[in-house]
């Protein structure tokens, strides 16, 4: 049984004058159980905080809000079969 975990955060690189260029700061964990070799069943899941960025209507999409901030959770099943 594995336990694994990472964190990360982004900048844009070139925004407008007003804008803030911080994207957001993610965070991701997943359990791996290794029952056989190359059998590997796994549970993942991230969320990503969105930063000042997404203020910008024009990366929205022309929206006025902001969007929600996601979460992905998926479960994997890895065999490799010779």
């Amino acid at each position: 049984l594995r336990v694994e975990g990472a964190l990360g955060a982004g900048w844009a690189s070139k925004v407008p004058t007003g804008v803030d260029n911080f994207i957001g700061w993610e965070a991701n964990a997943g359990v791996i159980w290794t029952p056989k070799v190359f059998l590997d069943f796994e549970l993942r899941l991230a969320h990503l905080a969105l930063g000042d960025f997404y203020d910008w209507d024009e990366v929205n999409g022309g929206q006025d809000e902001r969007p929600l901030d996601p979460w992905t959770v998926f479960a994997n099943v890895k065999w490799i079969m010779f």
